[in-house]
């Protein structure tokens, strides 16, 4: 999830809101799968301290946590991210699985990624979906 939201608006997690017209409803993430994980985590995370973790940052360490357990190395996640409160069909504009590799860093740059968030985030989309954790 962590990449196809990032390229939305950021690594905000407005994917996992819902709605009629949020991100979930758009035709390129139909794909994409455990949702009620994330909403489980965060629920217990909730319980022991309220307000204090993002949906944003559970993506992101949640996806460490996957690669560690299939026998990648740990890795320091960055946290502090915000999740967002708007998702709309009409943001989800991703480009072809097609796109090279200097569209698709022009593609990242133009949200203000570098070319580091687009490897890792590639990386992160690239590994779950082959534990079929995407779809």
């Amino acid at each position: 999830m962590a990449t196809r939201d990032a390229v939305v608006l950021g690594c905000d997690a407005s994917i996992l809101l819902d709605g009629h017209t949020s991100e979930k409803k758009a035709v390129p993430y139909s794909s994409v799968r455990g949702y009620e994980l994330i909403d489980a985590i965060k629920e217990a995370l909730e319980a022991e301290c309220q307000g204090l973790v993002s949906c944003a940052d559970i993506i992101s360490m949640a996806t460490r946590d996957a690669v560690v357990l299939a026998g990648g190395k740990w890795y320091d996640v960055e946290t502090g991210r915000r999740d967002g409160d708007v998702s709309l069909t009409s943001n989800v504009n991703l480009p072809a699985a097609t796109i090279s590799v200097s569209d698709s860093i022009k593609l990242f740059a133009s949200k203000n990624l570098t070319q580091y968030d687009m490897v890792y985030l590639l990386g992160n989309f690239t590994f779950l979906q082959s534990f079929n954790l995407l779809g």
